[in-house]
């Protein structure tokens, strides 16, 4: 888990906030890559990434049968 969290601080020190974002959400660390999403430019990508971060954190609650979560 270290290994991808330190991976994603490296791709998002180094503007790679695609990679920052996959290896955020690898370790289900959504604040986080919520966090990184926020310095995507231009603002389109930037809710395009936020709704992948989005449906992750959904599909995981869905999986672990945290539906409650949902609402």
């Amino acid at each position: 888990m270290q290994k991808f969290e330190s991976a994603g601080d490296i791709f998002e020190s180094v503007n790679m906030f695609e990679k920052a974002i996959d290896s955020f959400l690898r370790i289900k660390k959504f604040d986080r890559a919520i966090e990184c999403a926020a310095n995507v430019r231009p603002k389109e990508m930037q809710e395009v990434l936020t709704a992948k971060i989005q449906a992750a954190k959904k599909d995981m609650y869905i999986a672990d049968n945290k539906i409650t979560k949902l609402v």
